[in-house]
């Protein structure tokens, strides 16, 4: 769920305060989020509300709970650390509900930092995308590339083991559609990870053969899929609670069902 989904709805979550401080035109703005912490954003375009051409902005988060709601990210996550926008091109007005519009970005992440009780995990890498809204059916759609996410990874087992390691993500694309409401989203992605842990590196392919249906940030349908040479896994979301994983290697297939806070850092 981290080396894509969970990156994908990471950086796209990031992005509604970036959007909600640009269209309201505001210099500056700090909220308190949702169970504890405050966001603060900052943009360019000092009082002139939309999104431009050339805008900046970052978002800045203080043991920020509850704000991002993000598969494979507990509730009780606080996320510390900023992101950073850069608007290359926009087309129409962004924000209208009665005219298409489109615009693209680069959003970049260093070190954005998100603890739970029981793990750390912290993001570095930089997002290109581009956001387009049909008015015809409400739905918006996000297109995004990330050459190369770090995401640096420490989390105490069920058994009391500290375990850390590092994940390497290149090539991950992904597509977003957003129905009119913003609540329920359907995501597919693609990429290449590699995980280092105790001196073992493992390697695999990531991929969405069944796009995810995430309902207010929780997967809660569809297939991710990590495969190697010989050996495949498939994790399928039953519903919002629980998932199935079917692993095949060497002839051989075995399936487990778990919970969903058993995914969860």
């Amino acid at each position: 769920m981290l080396a894509s989904a969970g990156v994908a709805a990471l950086y796209m979550a990031a992005t509604r305060p970036f959007l909600a401080a640009t269209l309201a035109g505001a210099p500056t703005t700090t909220t308190n989020c949702a169970t504890g912490g405050t966001l603060a954003t900052t943009t360019s375009n000092t009082g002139a509300p939309g999104v431009r051409a050339g805008e900046t902005a970052t978002v800045s988060f203080a043991q920020c709970k509850g704000e991002l709601a993000v598969p494979a990210l507990s509730a009780a996550s606080a996320v510390s650390g900023s992101v950073s926008f850069e608007v290359d091109a926009v087309q129409g007005t962004v924000g209208s509900r009665t005219a298409n519009w489109s615009y693209t970005a680069t959003e970049t992440a260093s070190a954005l930092d998100l603890t739970s009780p029981n793990a750390a995990t912290t993001f570095s890498g930089a997002v290109t995308f581009a956001v387009s809204y049909d008015a015809a059916t409400g739905t918006t759609t996000t297109t995004a590339n990330a050459p190369a996410v770090s995401i640096g990874r420490t989390q105490l087992s069920s058994s009391g083991t500290t375990l850390d390691g590092s994940i390497s993500v290149s090539g991950l694309s992904w597509t977003e559609d957003d129905d009119a409401g913003g609540s329920v989203a359907t995501v597919t992605s693609a990429g290449a990870v590699s995980v280092v842990s105790s001196g073992v590196t493992l390697a695999f392919n990531v991929s969405t053969p069944v796009a995810l249906a995430v309902t207010n940030g929780q997967i809660s349908a569809g297939t991710q899929q990590l495969a190697t040479s010989d050996t495949t896994e498939s994790i399928v979301a039953q519903n919002a609670s629980t998932f199935v994983i079917t692993v095949t290697s060497g002839g051989g297939t075995g399936t487990w069902t778990v919970s969903a806070s058993a995914l969860t850092g």
